[in-house]
């Protein structure tokens, strides 16, 4: 029975990670949903294990020790502050694990806040498109200095999915309307 629970630990991690692969080179995968919650129960069952594999220097051990590990140091990081603990090991160890943020939604069209660390860069977002009812495309990456996304702003018909969104052009002191139109 332990076999067969690290054997379901093992199969999702591969899954988890050739969905990511895939998800990279062709633009789609899961749901954002369905993929946290794949993430959670992997987390869960490492954790676990690490309890299970208490053996000092075991190879299991070590690997497991991962998902304990995560949240002291998210805890430590919450707890003292500072840019080492939070920004820069929580930004490497809860990469893995951290959920995508919705901005807007609207119909088919998601709009998610693209995760860039802790000490990220303000301001960038992916688009995607539902496909199917659990699957999504990735349509486009975007950065906007100051985005409110509205109703106004995304248009979708059964061919193209049009953004509307303001630049700020820091070498001209101005700032401009942008009409990112793509194809489905």
């Amino acid at each position: 029975m332990k076999c067969n629970i690290y054997k379901f630990h093992f199969y999702l991690l591969i899954l988890l990670i050739i969905h990511s692969l895939i998800s990279q080179l062709i633009g789609y995968g899961f749901g954002q949903s369905i993929v946290f919650g794949l993430k959670i129960i992997l987390y869960i069952s490492g954790f676990v294990f690490f309890f299970l594999s208490l053996k000092p220097f075991k190879k299991m051990s070590i690997y497991f020790s991962y998902y304990v590990i995560t949240p002291i140091i998210a805890l430590f990081g919450y707890i003292f502050g500072g840019v080492f603990l939070v920004g820069i090991l929580g930004s490497i160890l809860l990469f893995p694990v951290y959920p995508k943020e919705k901005a807007f939604e609207k119909k088919d069209i998601i709009v998610y806040h693209k995760f860039q660390g802790f000490l990220g860069a303000c301001c960038s977002y992916e688009i995607y498109q539902k496909k199917f009812g659990i699957f999504e495309k990735n349509l486009v990456d975007i950065k906007v200095d100051d985005a409110d996304f509205n109703e106004n702003q995304i248009f979708s018909d059964e061919e193209s999915v049009k953004v509307n969104y303001k630049v700020y052009d820091y070498s001209n002191d101005i700032e401009k309307d942008t009409l990112l139109v793509f194809s489905k």
